[in-house]
């Protein structure tokens, strides 16, 4: 991946998408991996779904892991 820079990963979490994990489980996946390689991008940007209070969860566990 030379030259990339920047990441945006989109993060859906259900019992579909994230293999039957929990958001807080996956949120602390990404941070764990961002966290043993902090060069590998400059940028890191996270698209959270969360349309209605249901999804709230999603946004809730990554902002909860990387406080923000």
């Amino acid at each position: 991946a030379i030259g990339i820079t920047r990441i945006t990963v989109g993060v859906i979490t259900d019992s579909f998408f994230s293999f039957r994990n929990a958001t807080y489980i996956v949120a602390k996946a990404f941070k764990t991996v961002i966290d043993v390689f902090p060069k590998l991008f400059d940028h890191i940007e996270f698209a959270v779904y969360c349309e209605d209070d249901a999804h709230s969860m999603n946004y809730e566990a990554f902002s909860s892991v990387f406080c923000i």
